[in-house]
């Protein structure tokens, strides 16, 4: 063979080459895991409609188009029966062909399923010189990455940034009489714009690294701060924000003080309770209509032993009365069912079975976890427990929302900070589908037709106000499989007790090949 066809045939070899590995990395690489069979009966169709929830690519930077992105299989029904194959990649299975997806913005926004932390004005760009033209730009773009995912409400953290609702950043004097409502009258405006609905975190202080106490330093002043803000955005008609389109209903006292209380051995539950009474008194006076939620757990099933106490304590103390709803956080450790169900079975029952939880916080955040900087989250297994977690979450417990948070990593719904990772997460997408399928479902009335049994998971959900259902199900692959479960979280070795001891870390992290010391 001469020179010239021994280079073509090596070009010939190295085309070939190249087209296998862009298949290879637009398709999963596991595909071939393993399934189950589920069975429905009584289907008066002939064929039924069956959409993977996660788009048929490894990266969510590969999804060039997502009204294609996802694979949709065609069953056909025998005498209204139908055995479908279920993997750990949860599927939507419909009696009537799937229209399109929606490749703009979605029809209607969803009042079920928020983000948390991504709306936000961060002070860094002030000190950066940012005009309040840039910051209005910034915040709209903001808002359109949630409005493309259809996401209806945002949760408002009292973090110590411009925008929070916090005693010292409205009213700097604490005097309770001088508010500076500029940036958060900004936030509203903006958000309204568009319909998407605010639940806002109020909070006498928020330097929590700096203080060393928590209650108001002026009890009265702090409650004309409370009546003040919610007397501006409830609605009423009263000393509203010029331009409000609606009342905001939704708030909540502070963030995590179960954690603070676990890592700075400050912010003890008396403490906690002492600011929930006034608040709620104030808001209360403002709005009768308002509801005021009880501030979040901290989320870690590693933090449960800590959060279970610290709220018994709280709810012992009579925060009841004060309190229409709770809020809980949630942040795995591992990719199983059960985990779910043992976290939330605590809380709720701290709380009560029939209080009404919302889940301000939900994600794996990998980026300050376990995983080294240097390795690459697997974006599938993270979309996949997107559907699932939700999904069983909204079924199972009296949850109103759940809010993914959007500033991580791991179940990033609208960015991905870690450094291996360039552009938005297969999370995104999954969520968007989640939306757009069961975004306007009446969680109360789905019936559980497999709800564990074998490890399967089979909801049929019905819409609001039609006759028409959603099926969606799913095998919890890691229930079998517990070596193959990858364990992450957002809180737990980095942080430091007051003593200056390390948390305790679970022995299976310890010793687990991804635990960063």
């Amino acid at each position: 063979m001469t020179l010239k066809w021994s280079y073509l045939v090596l070009v010939v070899i190295l085309i070939i080459t190249a087209a296998g590995w862009s298949m290879m990395s637009q398709r999963p690489s596991y595909e071939n895991i393993g399934s189950k069979v589920i069975r429905l009966s009584s289907l008066e169709t002939s064929r039924v409609f069956v959409t993977e929830a996660i788009p048929h690519y490894e990266r969510g930077s590969d999804v060039e188009d997502y009204t294609t992105a996802f694979d949709v299989e065609t069953y056909p029904v025998v005498n209204g029966q139908v055995e479908i194959p279920i993997s750990r990649t949860p599927v939507f299975i419909e009696c009537e062909e799937p229209g399109s997806l929606q490749s703009g913005l979605p029809k209607n926004l969803s009042s079920t399923f928020g983000i948390e932390g991504w709306i936000v004005v961060l002070r860094p760009m002030f000190e950066e010189g940012m005009s309040e033209q840039e910051v209005e730009q910034f915040l709209e773009e903001r808002i359109q990455t949630v409005l493309d995912v259809g996401i209806g409400v945002n949760r408002v953290h009292p973090s110590n940034v411009p925008t929070c609702f916090t005693w010292n950043v409205i009213d700097p004097d604490l005097d309770g009489r001088n508010f500076d409502f500029h940036w958060q009258d900004l936030l509203v405006k903006k958000l309204q714009e568009t319909g998407i609905d605010l639940l806002i975190s109020l909070s006498p202080d928020s330097n929590w690294e700096e203080d060393e106490s928590y209650p108001p330093s002026d009890d009265k002043a702090y409650q004309r701060f409370v009546e003040a803000v919610v007397e501006r955005y409830d609605g009423d008609g009263k000393d509203d924000m010029p331009g409000l389109k609606w009342g905001i209903k939704l708030w909540q006292l502070d963030n995590e003080p179960d954690l603070r209380h676990k890592v700075r051995g400050r912010f003890p539950p008396e403490d906690y309770f002492y600011v929930l009474k006034l608040t709620s008194e104030a808001v209360k006076k403002a709005d009768p209509d308002a509801i005021m939620i009880l501030g979040p757990c901290a989320g870690s099933t590693q933090m449960a032993t800590d959060s279970k106490g610290y709220f018994q304590d709280v709810m012992n103390l009579g925060a009841k009365e004060y309190i229409d709803a709770v809020s809980i956080h949630f942040y795995p450790l591992s990719y199983r069912i059960e985990e779910i169900r043992s976290y939330f079975d605590n809380m709720t029952a701290v709380f009560g079975e029939d209080m009404p939880i919302y889940v301000t916080e939900a994600g794996e955040a990998v980026r300050y976890g376990f995983l080294p900087q240097n390795v690459v989250p697997d974006q599938r297994k993270a979309a996949e427990s997107v559907i699932r977690n939700y999904v069983y979450i909204l079924i199972n417990y009296p949850a109103e929302k759940i809010f993914p948070i959007g500033h991580t990593g791991g179940l990033d719904i609208v960015s991905m900070k870690n450094p291996q990772i360039s552009g938005p997460s297969l999370a995104k997408f999954s969520y968007k589908l989640l939306i757009e399928k069961l975004g306007d479902m009446d969680w109360r009335k789905v019936e559980k037709i497999k709800d564990g049994e074998d490890n399967l998971y089979l909801y049929k959900c019905p819409k609001k106000g039609s006759s028409k259902s959603i099926y969606v199900a799913w095998w919890d692959y890691f229930a079998e499989h517990p070596n193959e479960d990858l364990k992450i979280t957002s809180h737990g070795p980095q942080l430091q007790p007051a003593s200056g001891q390390r948390l305790q870390v679970p022995k299976e992290i310890r010793k687990s090949k991804n635990f960063r010391r």
